[in-house]
């Protein structure tokens, strides 16, 4: 082959790798922008400041309660961040209590001392007449739940592994059908043994029921499946299969109204204190995950999304403002 030959064909070679390259940047470049047009348009809007955490809706969506950041005491705020007042200062009522589907009283687990000893008690708040009245005393208790009949609301709770209920409260509006449609509702979560129990409406001894290890367990809406935690993993239980599905590292999931996705936490920490969090969705059936917040001075924890849908709820683990993120 003649120089000048070889020199056509070294010519040649440059000028495919020049298109190669380009081609290579148009793509990436289009990669780039495709990921920045699938972000989700929102506004946020901070309505509380303080040391809170744990915000969610009331049912009919028209306040927001939270809790402090060692989830003592409850507060609640109407929905436009407007005049806060404290419903409860007991400790560890802000774990896991539970509104009413008639949005009149809450039920919770509060903790006392008398001397020495501590004890534990179920505690119910009047949200029309802002009382805050200790029912029971016990040496140990878990969080009681609301049970739905025809004769009215019922307080369930757990004591040494049998399941027990109070006289029934009266429903307040006239939404009373609605809620007896949702009986399903009276399933409720026992802890034990780094496990929890899918309680059944009828059980009488938590041990007659389905087991799974892991905490933090959420009904989907339409009660078909769970989502829990297990160390730094979220997994997903389906109901009617007995199945367990791994889905994705992460924390404190809450879900989308349709039970098709649910909201969730990403966080990062340098082994001593935590130096991101962002919220993500999830899919539950394609297990597609999407990035939403893409913040470096909030980190997003403990979301909730309203039943409505067009909103979630967090709180920034840095300094403890709850914030409102809605959806254009």
């Amino acid at each position: 082959m003649s120089m000048k030959s070889i020199t056509r064909f070294n010519m040649k070679l440059i000028f495919i790798n020049l298109i190669l390259v380009f081609i290579c940047f148009e793509l990436i470049a289009q990669s780039t922008e495709q990921k920045m047009e699938e972000r989700t348009v929102y506004n946020l809007k901070k309505i509380a400041e303080g040391a809170f955490s744990n915000p969610v809706y009331s049912p009919d969506g028209l306040n927001i309660s939270f809790t402090g950041r060692t989830q003592d005491g409850i507060y609640i705020i109407d929905a436009e961040g407007n005049d806060i007042q404290i419903l409860t200062k007991h400790i560890g009522a802000g774990y896991k209590y539970v509104y009413a589907l008639d949005n009149d009283m809450i039920v919770y687990r509060g903790t006392m001392f008398q001397d020495t000893k501590r004890l534990q008690f179920i505690g119910v708040i009047n949200l029309k007449e802002r009382t805050d009245t200790i029912l029971m005393i016990y040496k140990r208790l878990q969080p009681p739940v609301w049970k739905y009949t025809k004769e009215g609301k019922k307080i369930v709770y757990v004591v040494n592994d049998d399941v027990f209920e109070t006289e029934a409260y009266p429903y307040t509006n006239n939404n009373t059908d609605d809620i007896l449609n949702t009986a399903f509702l009276n399933t409720f979560f026992y802890y034990k043994e780094g496990g929890f129990y899918i309680v059944d409406d009828d059980s009488k001894n938590i041990n007659e029921n389905v087991k799974l290890d892991g905490m933090d367990p959420v009904f989907s809406p339409d009660r078909t499946k769970i989502i829990y935690a297990k160390g730094d993993s979220l997994y997903l239980y389906l109901l009617e299969k007995n199945d367990v599905v791994l889905l994705d590292n992460g924390r404190h999931p809450s879900w989308s109204p349709d039970s098709k996705s649910f909201v969730y936490q990403k966080t990062n920490d340098n082994g001593h204190i935590i130096t991101s969090s962002d919220l993500y969705i999830l899919e539950t059936n394609t297990k597609q995950i999407k990035r939403l917040t893409y913040t470096d001075d909030i980190f997003e924890s403990n979301p909730c999304w309203a039943k409505d849908g067009k909103s979630i709820l967090f709180d920034d683990e840095k300094d403890g403002s709850i914030y409102v993120l809605t959806f254009e």
